[in-house]
């Protein structure tokens, strides 16, 4: 690991954030919620072997969208709930929306009232996964930790 992705692996860890993985430095593309199944189905599986169940648990649920019954994205989508159950079950505290958030971001933490979890403010149906993507970019940006 070069000596610049140390030192910003430890500035994440130090912040008390845990990273969403560690080569999600980047937003998660709403282009890729689009893009072709085997496009989509690389990019669950890389984000799962890295430990980003929140990626690769958006990326099954574009996919189950379009391909009901998937083996192997209802298996990661599965695993991935299972592991982020007690994150998607949190009730976030009311926050402001910021100007570094995307549009679906914003308008979903002017949702959050510490009453209502993350998962029963998610939408049902295809902008499921784009809520989710919104829920990634919020952790990613330190908004919402992963504990």
């Amino acid at each position: 690991m070069a000596a610049h992705e140390e030192a910003k692996d430890g500035a994440e860890h130090a912040s008390g954030v845990l990273p969403v993985a560690k080569r999600c430095h980047e937003p998660l593309e709403r282009g890729l919620l689009y893009r072709p199944l085997a496009t989509r189905l690389d990019e669950m599986l890389a984000r799962h072997g890295e430990g980003d169940r929140l990626g690769a648990l958006l990326l099954a649920e574009s996919i189950l969208w379009d391909h009901p019954g998937h083996g192997l994205a209802g298996a990661c989508h599965a695993e991935s709930a299972a592991a982020l159950r007690g994150f998607l079950l949190m009730k976030p505290e009311p926050m402001k929306p910021s100007g570094e958030m995307d549009s679906f971001a914003r308008l979903l933490v002017t949702s959050f009232d510490g009453r209502r979890t993350i998962l029963s403010l998610l939408p049902t149906g295809a902008e499921r996964p784009n809520a989710l993507r919104a829920v990634h970019d919020l952790v990613r940006l330190g908004y919402i930790a992963i504990d």
